[in-house]
């Protein structure tokens, strides 16, 4: 069996110049955009969190309520909580890149972030640091990014009827921590849009015959012969670019001279991610 090699675009491509976009899915100022939250993985089991007058109304939000969040001590590292009942604005990632908190921590940590229940992609699950403390502060994760649970492939592109929360997620405190957040949102602009991306393939270990290499893939409808690459100084080092692929997993392979060779891989899949500004693959 043939596997396809998979690229990201990720948020190293390219910055957006768009119009900043938000959706609130939760802010505890309305019926529509409230609900509370079931604990799992502590002591506090099948219980739900409380909706409370804002206990700093300061800074960033000094909105009127928000929502608490109790860690116990001797909690499961994996323990979080669930909206009960369930939300009425779904987390649409179909064009919004960002899902976003204002959060209250007590000393530094993490949020964890899961997006479950899509009916076109896995669940999705990321963390952001949370380096302020004892003062409201926005924390984001890019959907763009693989999830770090399998299949780890990114949220971009699906629908989320669950947003399921994690505070110090990977933790388990030695005693009761309590947290503070509000206006859980989606958010698009600012972040990246489709992109240009160079391909590049050493020929020298191949020792069959041919007379072009070409990558084929899902940004090209996996053309045999629509984006040749090059050896122009005959080094044996294949490259072209690619412009404007969409924003998102690309799956992609070199070929032979509309498809009379190409790669094989046996039962192995890679995975290519953009992961430092220099837009070097790993």
């Amino acid at each position: 069996m043939v596997i396809m090699k998979q690229l990201l675009l990720s948020l190293f491509l390219v910055a957006s110049t768009g119009l900043f976009a938000q959706t609130t899915i939760l802010d505890f100022e309305s019926p529509m955009t409230s609900t509370t939250y079931q604990y799992f993985g502590s002591s506090l089991d099948g219980t739900l969190n409380n909706i409370i007058a804002n206990p700093d109304p300061s800074g960033i939000n000094t909105s009127a309520m928000v929502a608490d969040h109790v860690k116990p001590a001797g909690a499961q590292t994996w323990a979080g909580a669930f909206p009960n009942p369930g939300l009425q604005i779904p987390a649409d990632m179909t064009s919004d890149n960002q899902v976003c908190i204002k959060v209250w921590f007590p000393a530094p940590g993490n949020v964890g972030i899961k997006l479950e229940g899509s009916s076109t992609g896995p669940n999705w699950l990321n963390t952001v640091d949370v380096t302020e403390a004892q003062t409201w502060t926005e924390v984001c994760v890019d959907v763009n990014t693989p999830s770090i649970e399998a299949p780890n492939e990114p949220a971009f592109g699906h629908v989320y009827p669950t947003v399921t929360l994690f505070f110090d997620f990977g933790t388990s405190p030695a005693e009761d921590v309590t947290y503070y957040w509000d206006d859980l949102t989606t958010q698009s602009g600012g972040g990246v849009t489709d992109g240009d991306i160079t391909f590049s393939v050493d020929m020298n270990n191949y020792t069959g015959t041919f007379t072009t290499v070409y990558v084929s893939g899902t940004m090209n409808g996996w053309s045999g012969d629509g984006n040749p690459l090059s050896d122009p100084d005959g080094d044996g080092i294949w490259t072209g670019t690619i412009a404007n692929i969409p924003l998102g997993v690309q799956e992609y392979k070199f070929t032979l001279d509309n498809w009379t060779g190409q790669e094989e891989f046996g039962d192995k899949s890679y995975t290519c991610t953009i992961t430092d500004p220099s837009g070097q693959f790993t």
